[in-house]
């Protein structure tokens, strides 16, 4: 079917209804056209009886009451079908029936004609035209049904009148000529006007269910929308509103409809936003709505539009309005997590150096002196990684918590990140000493809050301070310098033995660049493995060496001898520890394999490697040492793990199952500096422990040290009660080893029996052991050589 000039197509959902219209008045005028047809066949038939044989008579009627049936059929096939069947598929079946429709009215025009007959002639012509015409009504929704029955039906007709000759033939087929030519032309007219009526119908239709539709869905939204929605007229008095728009005002819908906007508003922003929308067709409006009628204030955004009408001219207003509470409360959220710490809720960094700016830029004007504090909680990464970030994280809650008890309250509490905070204090007055004087104070009321104890998740925690001081302003320096300056001065107190107040002198700089240039040294001595390892010989009560302990050595780069006291607390702190450490285990294993393929594993019983807790209480270490040890195939045994006292501030338990894990592998365990720390005899009796090395601060000056050799004797009473191994460390004279000796002690290591060396000079003193363990060691030139 075609689609009239004007009337929208390409598949749209309009097109397929008009089609489906056309297809429905096709096939609801045959009821009426199909018992018509036969009618007007019957009576063709019996005013042609006895002039045509009845043989072709009979033959035709029959034939055109079939074609009839089936066309019934098929009409009634067609209103049982389902509605959403397809119109095409039907138009093409009732085609093929108006098509054999016309095939058989056309044979007529054939059949039928009675040469010597003009009478019969004409009435046959008559019929034929009258169904060609009768056709144009039922048939216009279909031009191809319509053209196809009209050609079939007038043509034979028009071509046997041609073909009869004679004037008045000709005469007649001129004038069927004529007919069809104008029946084509109205069949065609007809179509494009039905086709255009049905469209515009349909279309009409369409528009008022859209309409219906989008009716509905704006009453929804307006409804449900959680924006608030109303409706004014042209003088701003409220028509209509939703129930979202009545709880952002805070008003009943009662009080609201009928209100005269402009003449009771409060805001004239609001008042102008809303004329606004009147006059130019948009207003906007945001700020803090105040209720007329509750008190409440709402923060509320508000876009405002006149209705126009067909003329263009404004008769009304709908608004749109918004709360926006959360969104300024998020906003809110947003700026203090820019400005603030989330863990502690103190000022964070950012916030800190804008206000030490703006302190710095007063003080300069008004000549006042300020101070900043920069704390710094010693101790506190040991703690976090042995007991676990929640107990780290609750340490800290508590710090921020004591801070503001312990400055004024137009001072400033911030923390700069882990266990780093800051004080900012302003106005400390014009002289440097009483500014000075003033710090100290609130630095000292600072250290014994936070020297308090802590009990975070029932662990009861002993954590203090190292503080530093810069004064400022002085000169130039800019809030970077003056938080750097305060740094530098914390870093002094850290290394001057913690929890201590340092104040920032320009030559701590100086210090603060060398340790710089000590970190950056050391990241570049483990990238390039710039460590060697010394062992120091241990032996028996015969002077023989039974075994040995590593000691790490560091060589930089202009020839200095690093002593591992001053880089490995700095290895600690910048995270190198566990990566040097691994190395020395892993040099430790290779160099026990070596010997053991060198046939000294006989003499050489095993070797001492010192463990950093941090290292130690990292999940992987236990795996991490079998993996060396399978790596380089070292009999589990020979290795020893050196452990100080200070791991036992971590957890315990923890601490048992590494240590039970270790001894499962067959590695033995010993505590280092045995005495210095935090010895308990719990510990000694839950813990898998193998050996207890004494610390040489004990052994030096025995027996004249009388002190010195109570402890001594105490712990190795208690070692032998126990059943623990002793080592001495720190040997240097004959009387040490002597009373050591003969108070039980079985192991030995110190400059009075042999200095630490490279591992050629320990195998050679183990093969010449034999000669060489008659003979004590050189003394050595001073006691603080035979440290680590």
């Amino acid at each position: 079917m075609t689609t009239p000039h004007g009337v929208a197509s390409g598949g749209t959902r309009a097109e397929e209804l008009i089609h489906r219209e056309q297809v429905k008045l096709l096939f609801g005028g045959l009821p009426l056209v199909l018992p018509g047809s036969v009618a007007v066949a019957l009576v063709l038939a019996w005013a042609h009886s006895g002039y045509i044989h009845s043989g072709i008579l009979t033959t035709w009627l029959a034939i055109l009451i079939l074609v009839s049936i089936a066309r019934t059929l098929l009409n009634a096939a067609y209103h049982r079908r389902p509605p959403a069947d397809d119109a095409h598929r039907w138009e093409r079946r009732f085609l093929v029936g108006a098509v054999a429709s016309g095939v058989v009215w056309g044979s007529a025009g054939l059949l039928l004609f009675t040469p010597g007959d003009f009478s019969r002639q004409a009435f046959l012509t008559l019929v034929l035209a009258g169904m060609a015409g009768g056709s144009l009504a039922t048939l216009a929704p279909s031009w191809g049904s319509s053209a196809s029955f009209i050609s079939l039906c007038l043509l034979p007709l028009g071509i046997r009148h041609l073909a009869h000759g004679g004037e008045l033939s000709l005469a007649v087929a001129a004038m069927v000529a004529l007919y069809y030519s104008i029946m084509l032309l109205n069949a065609r007219r007809m179509h494009n006007n039905l086709l255009l009526n049905t469209a515009l119908r349909i279309e009409a239709a369409v528009r008022e269910e859209a309409l219906r539709e989008s009716e509905e869905r704006y009453r929804l939204i307006f409804s449900h929308s959680p924006l608030g929605m109303l409706h004014y007229d042209r003088n701003g008095v409220m028509l209509d509103c939703n129930e979202a728009f009545v709880g952002i005002v805070g008003s009943s819908r009662r009080q609201i409809i009928g209100l005269d906007m402009p003449g009771t508003l409060r805001d004239e922003r609001l008042k102008a936003a809303l004329r606004d929308s009147l006059a130019s067709g948009q207003g906007y409006y945001e700020g803090i709505y105040k209720s007329l009628t509750a008190v409440k204030s709402t923060p509320i955004r508000g876009f405002f539009s006149g209705v126009r009408n067909i003329g263009g001219e404004i008769i009304a207003g709908v608004g749109i309005v918004e709360d926006f509470t959360e969104r300024k409360a998020a906003e809110a959220l947003i700026r203090r997590q820019a400005h603030y710490d989330t863990l502690t809720e103190l000022p964070n960094r950012r916030l800190l150096l804008e206000r030490l700016q703006l302190t710095l830029e007063r003080s300069r004007r008004s000549g006042q002196l300020g101070a900043l504090l920069f704390i710094d909680l010693d101790r506190f990464k040991r703690i976090n990684d042995s007991l676990g970030h929640p107990v780290g994280d609750a340490l800290l809650q508590e710090t921020a918590r004591r801070l503001p008890t312990c400055i004024r309250h137009q001072d400033i509490a911030a923390r700069l990140g882990g266990d780093e905070f800051v004080v900012l204090l302003d106005d400390l007055g014009a002289d440097q000493e009483i500014a000075a004087r003033e710090a100290q104070q609130v630095a000292e009321r600072v250290r014994a809050a936070l020297s308090q104890p802590y009990s975070p998740f029932g662990q009861r925690l002993h954590v203090t301070p190292s503080i530093g001081i810069a004064l400022f302003p002085a000169g130039e320096d800019s809030a970077d310098d003056v938080l750097r300056a305060a740094d530098t001065a914390m870093y002094r107190a850290k290394t001057d033995g913690r929890d201590a107040i340092r104040f920032f002198r320009p030559s701590m700089q100086r210090a603060a660049d060398e340790r710089l240039r000590l970190e950056t040294d050391l990241r570049q001595a483990m990238e390039a493995r710039r460590f060697t390892l010394h062992y120091q010989p241990q032996f028996d009560a015969d002077r023989r060496v039974i075994g040995a302990e590593a000691l790490l050595r560091w060589q930089r780069e202009d020839g200095v001898y690093m002593p591992p006291a001053l880089f490995i607390p700095v290895a600690e702190d910048i995270g190198l520890i566990q990566y040097i450490g691994d190395w020395v285990l892993e040099e430790s294993c290779r160099q026990l394999r070596e010997w053991d393929d060198r046939g000294l594993s006989g003499r050489l019983a095993g070797l001492s490697v010192n463990i950093s807790p941090v290292q130690f209480l990292q999940p992987g270490f236990v795996d991490r040492v079998r993996e060396v040890l399978a790596e380089r195939d070292v009999d589990p045994a020979r290795l020893e793990v050196e452990l100080t006292e200070g791991v036992m501030l971590a957890d315990t338990e923890g601490v048992a199952e590494r240590m039970r894990a270790l001894q499962a592998l067959g590695v033995r365990i010993s505590i280092d500096d045995f005495g210095t720390g935090y010895s308990s005899l719990a510990y000694l009796k839950r813990l898998p422990l193998r050996r207890l090395k004494i610390d040489q601060s004990f052994v030096r000056g025995i027996p004249g040290d009388r002190n010195n050799a109570a402890i001594v004797e105490t712990i190795l009473g208690m070692a032998a009660h126990l059943d623990l191994e002793v080592v001495a460390e720190g040997v240097e004279t004959t009387a040490e080893f002597e009373f050591l000796r003969a108070h039980g002690c079985g192991a030995f290591q110190g400059y009075y029996l042999g200095q630490p060396g490279t591992a050629a000079e320990l195998e050679r003193r183990v093969q010449g052991q034999s000669a060489s363990a008659r003979q004590p060691a050189k003394a050595p030139p001073s006691p603080s050589s035979s440290s680590k």
